[in-house]
């Protein structure tokens, strides 16, 4: 009886050792998936927050075209433009909406006339003949309530010879760019943020940060790191922040701005 006691208690034993030696294994190689996984997921996520700031931009731009094709607008008629315009402006969306002529004159639905000659939309649309451009991130040398940054939507009003006589613009605050990384609700420490071409911080969970601070601020770069994401259209790549810690960003151009690219980084 002794004997087939021990010869159970062995088969017992052998077996918890199988069982657990498998499982082991199983885990062992479900964590080996889990970078994977993970990998796949904030691809996923980076590529949808990219597409919905494209969204938002190709909306912003639909409606400026719309709007520069309006007979009043095409007039150039400042004191008819003046009753139209204000209407135009969602207060939801837009700071204010400006009108300019080819010498730089200038009018907008909160300030009465200045000169926008030495601004960004003035040269791509009189001089360099754009149709519709979008402005990096700015602040504002006329307005001074908020201090807040703002991007400028423009494009170019013709005549019925197709000649530039002038160009209107969304004035539009940068903060909703802010509010995109801020509401993304990501895990742990990861976080999201845009740069520009330059590097330069377009939007990030710290406001304050805000064209304040540059992507070489948060990357020790050893290598070409920064320019492969600043050129690369998409990507993961991992780097050392700031404080030393080991970081994989994932990253993906945004479509229809003016050479953004929106990044997740990750611990």
């Amino acid at each position: 009886m002794k004997s087939i006691r021990n010869q159970i208690l062995i088969y017992l034993v052998v077996g918890a050792i199988i069982l657990f030696g498998l499982l082991f294994v199983f885990s062992d190689l479900k964590l080996n998936e889990l970078p994977k996984h993970i990998k796949a997921q904030y691809s996923e996520i980076v590529n949808a927050r990219s597409d919905e700031v494209t969204k938002e931009l190709k909306g912003f731009i639909e409606q400026i075209t719309i709007i520069s094709k309006s007979p009043i607008i095409r007039s150039m008629d400042l004191e008819k433009i003046k009753s139209y315009l204000p209407n135009l402006v969602l207060k939801n969306k837009y700071r204010n909406m400006t009108i300019s002529y080819p010498d730089g004159r200038a009018w907008s639905t909160i300030l009465d006339e200045f000169d926008i000659s030495h601004q960004e939309q003035y040269q791509k649309i009189f001089v360099e003949e754009e149709e519709c451009i979008i402005s990096q991130p700015f602040y504002s040398p006329y307005v001074h309530e908020s201090d807040k940054p703002i991007i400028i939507i423009s494009h170019s009003v013709t005549d019925e010879k197709n000649r530039v006589i002038g160009l209107v613009n969304i004035v539009i605050n940068n903060e909703f760019l802010n509010e995109v990384v801020r509401g993304m609700n990501l895990k742990g420490e990861a976080y999201g943020w845009i740069v520009n071409k330059d590097g330069v911080l377009v939007a990030h969970p710290d406001s304050q940060a805000s064209l304040k601070k540059n992507i070489k601020d948060y990357i020790i770069d050893d290598g070409n790191i920064i320019n492969e994401i600043l050129e690369g259209e998409s990507g993961i790549i991992e780097y050392i922040d700031e404080n030393g810690e080991n970081i994989l960003v994932f990253f993906n151009k945004i479509r229809e701005s003016p050479e953004w690219t929106f990044l997740i980084s990750i611990s």
